[in-house]
């Protein structure tokens, strides 16, 4: 054992003993895993991982429409009660891209009616027209 230890013939027991920890030692280092992953990190097939960078990227997408629908309804509805001009639709709209709830609580600061929305000149509907194609038959004389 000695020899196969590679020590000397007349090695103590307690020279084997240290030298046989030791190789012991290195024979469980060598058996420990090559490839750990940190703490925290969970091993994925490169399949699964694909399909779930997919699925974000798709759920990204959608919130971001679902986002910018709900940004085109708030001014749609200022529009609508006439807090703001057709004209100033683009920059509410980028307004509220870019500065989120802050836009958002300023359009609906805006007071109400501002911007006329309603006809203004009556306020009921125009009479049918009465139809008068009797004129039409009427005969008329000239007299020269």
């Amino acid at each position: 054992m000695r020899t196969k230890l590679g020590l000397a013939a007349d090695a103590s027991e307690d020279q084997i003993v240290a030298t046989v920890t030791e190789v012991m030692d290195e024979f469980v280092k060598d058996e420990s895993p090559k490839n750990t992953l940190p703490e925290g990190a969970v091993a994925v097939d490169k399949a699964v991982w694909e399909q779930t960078r997919t699925d974000a990227a798709a759920g990204h997408a959608a919130r971001e429409q679902q986002q910018t629908e709900r940004r085109e309804r708030l001014v749609q509805a200022a529009l609508a009660d006439g807090r703001t001009t057709p004209a100033a639709r683009d920059f509410w709209l980028n307004k509220l891209a870019v500065e989120g709830e802050l836009a958002e609580q300023q359009l609906a600061s805006l007071e109400k009616g501002l911007v006329p929305v309603a006809e203004v000149g009556h306020d009921t509907q125009p009479a049918p027209k009465e139809d008068l194609s009797w004129f039409d038959t009427v005969t008329t004389s000239q007299e020269g």
